[in-house]
C-alpha cells in the first residue's frame, strides 16, 4: 500500500490536499498533519511515509527545511512541494523533489505529481544481498556507505547496519546504482550524502569520513564531480 504524509498548518488546506491525494491514489494511507514536529515525531514512533507533501510556508518548520530532515531520516521519501505562492519556486531547488504544485492548481496537478514521485520510487536501482539467510534487498538511496572488513560487507544506512559475507564489489555490480562510488579498497561511499571531498576524504552529511586511498582517488574524484553535473543538470 502506498503511504502519504500530508503537512499543511491551514486546515481547509490540509484537508483539500488529503481528498485530492485520496482520490488520485485509493485505497492509499494518508497522515495529515498541522505542522512538522509532529510529522517527525510520527516517523520517530516507525511511520515511513513513501511520498510526502507539503506546504512550504509553515511557522513551526518551513516546508523546505522539513523535507531536508525527512530526507536525512527517509533517503527513499519522495517530495512533493504545495503552496499559495510562486514566488518559492527557486527555493524548492535546495532540497531534491518530485514536483512544486500550486494550490491554485492542485486539482489539475496533484495527480502527475504523485504519479512522477511513485515512479521515481519504482525506477530507484535496490542493492541485493545474502542477509540473516536469505536474499535481501533495500534501495540504493537508504545506503550511506559500505565497508569491507574481515571478509564481511557492512552497509551503514541511516538507522540500521546490515552485514553480509558478499563482497561490496559484487553487491554494486548487481545494481547499477550509479551514486555509490568506491574510493577504497574497502569503502563505497553513497555520492548523494557526501558534504564535501577533501584530499584523503570524503565528509558525509553526518559529519562520518570516508576514507580515499591513493590508487582510488583519480577515480572517486572523476565520479564526484560527475555527478554533481548531473545533480545541477
Amino acid at each position: 500500500m502506498m503511504s502519504f504524509a500530508v503537512c499543511d498548518d491551514t486546515p481547509q488546506d490540509r484537508e483539500r490536499i488529503c481528498c485530492a491525494v485520496s482520490s488520485a491514489f485509493l485505497g492509499c494511507e494518508v497522515r495529515a498533519y498541522a505542522d512538522g514536529i509532529s510529522l517527525l515525531e510520527d516517523l520517530d514512533a516507525g511511520f515511513q511515509p513513501l511520498i510526502a507533501v507539503l506546504d512550504i510556508q509553515m511557522e513551526t518548520i518551513d516546508g523546505i527545511a522539513l523535507a531536508k530532515e525527512l530526507r536525512q531520516r527517509l533517503p527513499m521519501c519522495r517530495i512533493v512541494f504545495i503552496t499559495d505562492y510562486l514566488e518559492y519556486a527557486p527555493d524548492v531547488y535546495d532540497v531534491p523533489h518530485s514536483y512544486f504544485v500550486l494550490k491554485s492548481q492542485l486539482e489539475q496537478r496533484i495527480k502527475a505529481a504523485l504519479n512522477r514521485a511513485r515512479d521515481e520510487l519504482f525506477k530507484l536501482p535496490q542493492l541485493s544481498f545474502r542477509f540473516k539467510g536469505q536474499m535481501h534487498l533495500i534501495k540504493a538511496e537508504q545506503v550511506l556507505y559500505l565497508e569491507r572488513r574481515n571478509r564481511k560487507t557492512y552497509l551503514y544506512c541511516a538507522k540500521e547496519i546490515y552485514e553480509t559475507s558478499d563482497h561490496g564489489r559484487d553487491i554494486l555490480n548487481r545494481s547499477g546504482a550509479e551514486q555509490i562510488c568506491q574510493c577504497h579498497k574497502s569503502y563505497w561511499v553513497n555520492l548523494q550524502y557526501v558534504a564535501a571531498m577533501e584530499r584523503d576524504c570524503f565528509l558525509l552529511e553526518n559529519k562520518t569520513q570516508i576514507p580515499i586511498s591513493r590508487s582510488f582517488a583519480k577515480s572517486a574524484r572523476t565520479q564526484f564531480f560527475a555527478f554533481l553535473r548531473r545533480e545541477l543538470i
